[in-house]
């Protein structure tokens, strides 16, 4: 089986420049929404990803993957100096959380993996429309999805409770042609519910393979 180890984040890098440093650290209750499992995903990829993180105070970028692996789920990534920072594991419901950085993160690391989920997961069943959209209430959110000419467009998630208020939005950008992929060549996930924007430039996708398929 293909696999992307030991390097380090991504979304949790960014999330930990998303805040000067002195805003404490939010506590994992303040940002809610239901965390899956990898398979939730229907399938074993690895994506390779460039992500701009902006906030009020100024933005940054980074090198990043994202692996996902029967029910494991990886976000991994490299520090600007090319040093390893952070690897963040979701597992048999649980966030394991290897941090090198010597600082800690300033948004936690499950609220982290949720907005890669959000992203980059599937969260409405059925089939899509080509063009037009769709609603779905789940896990006390109410998730909107817009379609054009067959793809994703706009991905919006709202707390029916209105805590937080706003919405979190993902917006997608795929080109005319090309070969069939899980993940755009850019989007933009808009968190209005803590005020920060991450641009994900995904430069390759790879499928990987069970090992189940990889048995001659």
């Amino acid at each position: 089986m293909k696999s992307l180890l030991g390097s380090a984040v991504l979304f949790a890098l960014v999330a930990a420049c998303a805040a000067p440093r002195t805003t404490s650290v939010r506590g994992e209750a303040e940002y809610p929404g239901e965390l899956r499992p990898g398979a939730a995903l229907g399938a074993q990829v690895l994506w390779r990803q460039t992500v701009r993180a902006r906030w009020p105070e100024g933005e940054e970028s980074f090198d990043a993957a994202v692996q996902v692996v029967g029910d494991e789920f990886l976000v991994l990534g490299l520090s600007p100096a090319g040093q390893v920072g952070f690897v963040l594991r979701y597992r048999e419901g649980v966030v394991e959380v290897e941090n090198h950085s010597g600082r800690d993160l300033v948004i936690p690391a499950r609220s982290v993996l949720l907005d890669v989920q959000r992203a980059l997961f599937p969260w409405i069943e059925g089939p899509a429309p080509v063009d037009g959209e769709r609603v779905a209430e789940r896990f006390g959110e109410r998730i909107e999805e817009r379609y054009a000419e067959g793809r994703l467009r706009e991905r919006r998630f709202e707390r029916l409770d209105g805590l937080p208020a706003g919405a979190v939005v993902v917006r997608y950008e795929w080109p005319v042609d090309g070969p069939s992929r899980l993940a755009p060549p850019r989007l933009a996930l808009d968190n209005g519910w803590f005020g920060y924007t991450l641009l994900v430039t995904t430069h390759e996708e790879t499928r990987l393979e069970s090992e189940e398929e990889s048995q001659p």
